[in-house]
């Protein structure tokens, strides 16, 4: 045996060893030699297959693009823009209006009482505030 038979069977012992201890079920492949014709031709076979799998992806997404764009353009065509549900029940859709008019009143009405309310506090808080400046005044003067 020469030097690196002996080096390389002591690796392979080696690494045997460390597989052996993982999995014992493992088998070592033995090592092919490829030529470099071979090698460059699977290398561009791997290249043409992967180019081909990015043109397929390509051609979908436009198809997807496709679609979502037509379907939005159908979508816009068949609402014009136009609400022409007037008049189909004018009796019930006046009744709503003035249900509708009347919560607006009442909610203006809430509102001002509030603000009324408010008025009225703070009127009296001024008025409180000037009595007692009035007596602390009165006091100090005695």
């Amino acid at each position: 045996m020469s030097e690196e038979d002996k080096n390389s069977s002591s690796y392979y012992e080696s690494s045997d060893d460390s597989s052996s201890s993982s999995s014992e079920e493992e088998t070592i492949i033995k090592p092919v030699f490829i030529s470099q014709r071979k090698s460059q031709q699977s290398t561009t076979k791997e290249i043409s297959r992967v180019e081909e799998e990015q043109r397929k992806k390509e051609i979908l997404n436009s198809k997807l693009d496709q679609k979502e764009t037509s379907i939005e353009e159908t979508q816009r065509d068949e609402f014009d823009g136009v609400d022409d549900t007037d008049d189909i029940e004018p009796e019930l859709e006046y009744e709503n209006w003035k249900t509708r008019e009347l919560l607006r009143l009442k909610r203006d009405f809430e509102i001002i009482k509030q603000l009324e309310l408010e008025k009225e506090d703070q009127l009296k808080r001024n008025q409180l505030q000037q009595q007692q400046q009035q007596e602390e005044e009165e006091e100090e003067n005695k």
